[in-house]
């Protein structure tokens, strides 16, 4: 923030909407603000809300080019003052499972809970978190729990939702009759801004059956998180642009770049098989390890958002039938992996039915280091960028201080830790869910490629984090894979 600048949060009173105001406080100073944790120190973005005998403000926080985003609260006996300094509750460091990214603001207030949502930054703003706290234990970090996790909102194709939520994310409180009313920001294909309303009831699904996945300025992904020997899919959907379903999917996870307005790294597009419906055409694909894709066949559509959909996989054979039309059948080579939805740019999917039968088995996913980099809050100048066979994909990074750490989020049962080792690499505490596990050596004789250094099993099928944090040295960071993801035994 430039010194000139000093933003962060006030407020004002007025006996009416239109005004005139007269600001009463400003409670969060970012250039009297200390850096918290040595990173988030610009505020903006708050909430003032009543408790028994105090009130609170959460306010937004970021750390700049670490690329963290956080919440934190300060409390006072009145709105005018004194408030406290301000302290982190919500940020990225958290010994627990907090993806990133995550701009929070604004919070409400529902039977004794405050809701705070918060909206993804990355290109595509289609993905939020609900965190929920009691009123009163606002101020305790480990008070706080994920009420609800994915898309709580979703956009339309309409043109006021173009950019999908863009600002922040939704503003909303629920009547006495039980109706949850939102105002969204997002903005249309010419760059403007819009205000958008919604409403729906609060205990109450707004969707009877299905899910909706959007893209907007980049493509999105949403995949079951196990393996499939796919035999059959049934799946009634309405189609926007161009929407991919896709089986056998053997790539790994993770954004192309650890920083906002990032978009799913290129390594996601590979090793898949996949039907593409657009408005007026399907195409039947296979993307080979490279990413490199195969037309296996192609035919016309009607012109229609509505689409039905049968695959049947029989050993080598396909059969395909769209909108009850037999479509192709022929020879068709598929195998084991995840299943899903892959949405190019300017694609929205209503999934009414998506129905898979096969035979189900443990996964592995592998998770990048952008992924690591990212749910830390790293600063790249700490980072050294890499690009040899000696990681697992032919690319990790290297640190350069001793002060940084990587930190995945995943749900799962196991995991193995892999990355190359070397004579100039050092020594880091890997610590699951805040607590130490063990001290990885990434120092060896030679170098050796990319392997499993640690491996853990028989964890709760829960939301996990997993720590490096350097002792000595430097360390490589390549790739977590996560075992048995989404099976329930």
């Amino acid at each position: 923030t430039s010194p000139e600048i000093n933003c962060g949060a006030a407020y004002a009173v007025s006996d009416s909407p239109q005004g005139p105001f007269q600001p009463v406080t400003a409670y969060a100073k970012t250039r009297q603000n200390s850096a918290l944790l040595g990173k988030y120190k610009r505020l903006y973005a708050s909430t003032l809300l009543p408790r028994k005998k105090d009130w609170i403000a959460l306010t937004l926080t970021d750390s700049q080019n670490y690329y963290g985003w956080g919440l934190v609260g300060q409390t006072a006996p009145r709105p005018e003052g004194q408030w406290t300094k301000p302290r982190l509750i919500l940020h990225p460091q958290l010994d627990r499972y907090f993806p990133q990214l995550l701009e929070f603001f604004p919070a409400f207030i529902h039977d004794g809970f405050i809701y705070a949502p918060a909206t993804s930054v990355a290109t595509n703003r289609n993905y939020q978190l609900m965190f929920r706290v009691p009123v009163e234990k606002a101020m305790d970090p480990n008070a706080w729990q994920i009420y609800q996790e994915g898309s709580i909102w979703h956009s339309d194709p309409v043109e006021s939702e173009y950019e999908g939520i863009w600002g922040q994310t939704f503003s909303g409180f629920i009547e006495s009759d039980g109706t949850f009313y939102v105002m969204f920001p997002s903005r249309d294909a010419d760059n403007k801004g819009t205000i958008n309303l919604a409403s729906r009831p609060w205990n109450q699904p707004l969707r009877k059956r299905g899910f909706v996945i959007s893209a907007h300025s980049a493509a999105s992904m949403s995949i079951l998180r196990h393996d499939t020997l796919l035999n059959r899919l049934n799946a009634q959907l309405k189609v926007h642009g161009a929407v991919k379903i896709i089986w056998n999917h053997h790539g790994p996870f993770g954004p192309d770049q650890p920083k906002a307005n990032c978009g799913l790294h290129s390594l996601m597009r590979r090793d898949f098989d996949c039907l593409e419906l657009s408005t007026g055409s399907w195409r039947l694909l296979k993307y080979n390890k490279n990413g490199g894709e195969m037309e296996i066949a192609a035919g016309k559509l009607c012109k229609s958002i509505d689409r039905s959909v049968v695959l049947a996989l029989n050993g080598k054979t396909l059969r395909l039938k769209i909108n009850g039309i037999d479509c192709w059948s022929g020879l068709f080579e598929s195998g084991k992996g995840r299943v899903g939805l892959w949405l190019e740019p300017r694609s929205n999917a209503k999934v009414d039915r998506f129905e898979v039968e096969g035979i189900d088995s443990e996964t592995a996913m592998n998770f990048l280091y952008t992924e690591a980099l990212q749910c830390a809050a790293q600063n790249m100048k700490d980072w050294q960028k890499i690009k040899n066979d000696d990681f697992y994909y032919g690319r990790g990074v290297i640190s350069k201080s001793d002060s940084v750490e990587a930190k995945w989020n995943f749900i799962g049962n196991g995991f193995a830790l892999w990355a190359p080792t070397g004579a100039e690499f050092g020594k880091a505490r890997l610590l699951l869910d805040g607590k130490f596990l063990t001290e990885i050596d990434f120092s060896s004789s030679e170098r050796i490629s990319s392997h499993s250094l640690y491996e853990k099993r028989n964890l709760a099928l829960d939301r996990h984090c997993l720590k490096l944090k350097v002792i000595q040295g430097s360390i490589p960071v390549d790739v977590l894979q996560v075992f048995d993801v989404g099976i329930k035994r």
